[in-house]
This record gives structure tokens, sequence and C-alpha cells, in this order.
């Protein structure tokens, strides 16, 4: 099926290089789409010096939500942060306070084999002093009720944000931790906040769900071409209720296959996606990245700017399929105010 979702990009070509690589579309396919499971949970994280804050919609029906306590004991194992990903928060309404800007803001979302409540990032321009600390929080994510992907496990997701950053500037950072004495890090990765301006190289694709070896070739060129900022315009994975695909696609672009000591573009670029068909607007999607907005209808639509540019996401699923409901109505009336 073709990819339901929009990528717009507005402002001086003359300021802003758009590399784009699109994968093999490959043999269609549809899943059943399904409700998500567990218990409805309302909570809200403030990210220490933003503007923002993060509250995931009930409809995700997310549970476990805790922001970070230090009291987790470490294990090795179990505790060790997974498939490290960089992501962009903020709120998508322009002008307002809090507003998405990855020159001075960046998320930071990953994985662990097993519970627990560690949520915290350190960083700095210095590999070998990370002084900045910052928390976060924590979240399940059940399987859906009934669609493919219902028998696989929960996943155990963390989530950083961190503002006041400088842009066009280099960052190395570790996340994890856990109680004192028993912290468990993942690697140094490291990251470049977007200039404020001159040149900026946007990385844009999308479906990848035909082969990750595809979808790796594509990313190691986007790290090649050292792109400043990356765009996913939908179906990363064939059926977005399936966790195990996700984990599978996103292992493929962490860790290089040829150096496990050094890492593809996975928690090294941005790397913000939107919803094509294929997510099903599946709690899975919404859970494994990280992307700006607020509201109801959180990550369904956003916008910030790169330089001169001004980046429109826009998930046109409920506007083509839901026509007149209260979702299509407020992405088209938000649309409509944001350019």
């Amino acid at each position: 099926m073709r990819t339901r979702s929009s990528v717009f990009v507005v402002g001086s070509s003359a300021a802003i290089s758009l590399f784009w690589l699109a994968c093999n579309s490959g043999p269609s396919s549809s899943a059943a789409a399904g409700s998500d499971g567990g218990n409805t949970t309302t909570f809200s994280y403030s990210p220490q010096g933003c503007a923002y804050t993060v509250s995931p919609p009930a409809t995700l029906a997310l549970t476990d939500l805790f922001a970070d306590d230090a009291t987790s004991a470490g294990d090795p194992t179990s505790a060790a942060p997974e498939r490290v990903r960089l992501g962009l928060g903020g709120n998508s309404d322009l002008g307002k306070a809090g507003y998405a800007d990855p020159s001075t803001t960046a998320s930071f979302t990953w994985q662990t084999a097993a519970k627990n409540h560690a949520a915290k990032v350190k960083l700095g321009t210095d590999p070998n002093n990370l002084s900045q600390v910052k928390p976060g929080y924590v979240w399940t994510t059940p399987p859906p009720t009934q669609a493919i992907g219902s028998s696989e496990p929960e996943t155990y997701m963390h989530e950083v944000h961190v503002c006041g950053l400088t842009a066009g500037s280099t960052y190395y950072y570790q996340v994890g931790g856990g109680a004192s004495g028993a912290e468990v890090w993942s690697a140094t990765q490291s990251f470049t906040t977007v200039p404020a301006s001159g040149s900026i190289i946007v990385g844009i694709s999308g479906d990848a769900r035909d082969q990750v070896s595809t979808f790796q070739l594509a990313q190691e060129r986007m790290r090649d071409a050292a792109v400043n900022f990356q765009l996913f315009s939908g179906d990363i994975v064939d059926i977005g209720t399936q966790e195990s695909l996700y984990e599978q696609w996103l292992d493929s672009i962490w860790k290089d296959p040829a150096d496990n000591t050094k890492f593809v573009t996975l928690g090294q670029q941005y790397f913000v996606p939107i919803a094509g068909n294929h997510e099903n607007e599946a709690a899975r999607f919404y859970a494994n990245f990280s992307i700006p907005g607020s509201g109801d209808y959180a990550e369904s639509y956003a916008s910030f700017g790169l330089g001169a540019a001004h980046v429109v996401l826009l998930d046109d699923q409920p506007i083509a399929t839901q026509q007149g409901s209260d979702h299509a109505t407020k992405e088209l009336a938000w649309l409509d105010t944001d350019l």
C-alpha cells in the first residue's frame, strides 16, 4: 500500500540541501488494525529547563508511567540500554513557548530487557566530561489486543528530553541511570545539534518496510553524507503493531555491523518520522520514536524550523479515512494555522 503521510518543506532552497533516499516499495500487504491493550494512565513529564511538557495520549494505553526515581538496582544485562534513538520533543504550535527546535533541543529514547525506573542522560561537549545530567521518564508499551503482534511481549521504554543546547554543537552522551553505585549506562554516542543558519543537509527517506538490508544501506549513506537531520515519511516496517520488526530495523542502524564499537545513524543523527498507513496508528510506533506534539493526537502532526526552512509532518490517514472526525478536523485546523 502507498504510504499515507506527508512531509512538506517550505523555505529557501539555497539555505538547505535535501538528501533523498527512497527504499523500494516491495510487495504490498495489509495488517488488521487492532486496539492497543493496557490501562490508560494520565501522566505528564516536564523536562528540566524546557518550556513544554510531555503527556502521552490516553488512547495509546501506555502503562507503568513513572518519572526517574534513581532507585532502580542496575543489572548489567537486563538494564542495559538498547537501540538508543535521537529524536525531537517540543510543542507543535508555531510561535508558542516550547515550540520544537532541533538547534537547541534533543530527546533520547531507548529500551531495556526488563522493567526499571532508570531514565537519565548525561552529556557534554567533551566525551571525558559528561557533566550535564537530566532525568526523564519510563513506560511500558503493551502489545495490541487484536492485531498481528498481539502475542509479542510488552516493551520497557525510557525517554529523556534536553533543552538549552547550543546550535551547531557536537555533544557526547550516555543514557541509563539507576540507584547510586548501581547505575548502568550505555556506550558513549555523539550527535550534533542543527545549525541555526548556514548550510544544513536534511536526509529524507521512507517506505523502508521491504528489506531490512536496504534500510541499513540507506542509513549508511545518510551517515556518510553527514546529514544534520533525518525526516522519514512513513512505513518504516510492514506491520506497525509488530514490535519485533521495529527491533530488527533499528538494530540494523544502531551498532555498525563492521565494528560493534561504532554506530551507524541510530542515536547519532536526529531521526523524526511520521506515521504511514503501515504504522496502523499503533502504540508500538508512537512509543518507539520521539516526535514533537501535544494534546489528544500528539505526534500525528508537527512542524519545526530547519534553518530557513519550515518543515511540516502530517499523517493524513485520519483526513483520508475518517473524514469529519475530531482527529481529522483538528489536524486540518492545525495545518491551516501553521501554514
